[in-house]
């Protein structure tokens, strides 16, 4: 964390239950948002946000027996600066997990789809180490996995192996349409895991919870000597005539700007 300062920071096979408080791991300056497998060991899934981003947690389990899936999803909305919202899926897809739990991660995939924000991301260890990424796979649940990606628009932007010991793919990163990744790289193994470290960055701005916006007083402006101040220029005439809209149009916008201040 203090080597890279990410914004986000998302994990899975976390192994967390509901004895473990966030307080007891989650960073400071974070806000930790998390599923835990319900029953047994093992399982899942946790996305740190900086406290600065506005962020709200989305409910993507409507009913207590989707909650209980050996499949572990949790999702966020970003408000960012340019007024959209980024969505953010982290997922958990346990190895020898049934056609029936794949179904299963499918319809979160579907929900999350389905709130039809501007930016989408969707990341998380798959355990799908026979896909070749991107248009081939061995086994029919990696085959129907691919197919479900390819029919909901999904873009998949890691190609490098992600678990070292197996040579394998496992943890992805899914844009949506319009969402810009950059900068992916697979990275040093996390920790004493198996894991690889997967950095990279979203090309859009999160929204601050705090923002400072400057609006002019116009209800105590010398209306009167503005006017006085833009009937001295002597620009007008020259700009007016020429054929560069760009220089007009920009002069337009400036003097007004220029008078007030």
């Amino acid at each position: 964390m203090a080597q890279y300062k990410p914004s986000v920071v998302a994990l899975t096979e976390t192994w967390l239950d509901e004895n473990t408080p966030s307080s007891l791991f989650c960073p400071l300056n974070y806000v930790a948002y998390r599923h835990d497998r319900s029953t047994g060991r093992g399982g899942g899934s946790l996305l740190l946000i900086q406290d600065d981003i506005r962020c709200k947690l989305v409910n993507l389990w409507p009913k207590q027996s989707d909650n209980d899936s050996i499949i572990n999803a949790v999702s966020c909305k970003l408000e960012l600066a340019c007024g959209k919202d980024l969505g953010l899926l982290c997922i958990y897809r346990p190895p020898g997990s049934s056609v029936s739990d794949n179904h299963s991660m499918f319809d979160v995939i579907q929900r999350f789809l389905n709130l039809n924000l501007k930016y989408n991301l969707i990341v998380g260890d798959f355990n799908f180490p026979d896909i070749c990424w991107p248009n081939s796979a061995i086994s029919n649940q990696g085959l129907q996995f691919l197919n479900f990606c390819q029919d909901s628009f999904l873009i998949q932007h890691v190609n490098s192996p992600t678990r070292l010991a197996s040579n394998s793919v496992l943890d992805l990163v899914f844009s949506s349409y319009g969402t810009r990744v950059s900068n992916l790289s697979v990275n040093e193994e996390f920790g004493s895991l198996d894991h690889c470290i997967i950095q990279f960055s979203v090309d859009v701005s999160p929204q601050s919870k705090t923002m400072k916006i400057c609006k002019r007083q116009l209800r105590r402006a010398d209306w009167g000597r503005f006017q006085d101040l833009m009937a001295l220029s002597d620009e007008w005439s020259r700009i007016l005539l020429t054929n560069d809209i760009d220089l007009v149009w920009t002069f337009f916008i400036d003097s007004p700007d220029d008078a007030l201040d």
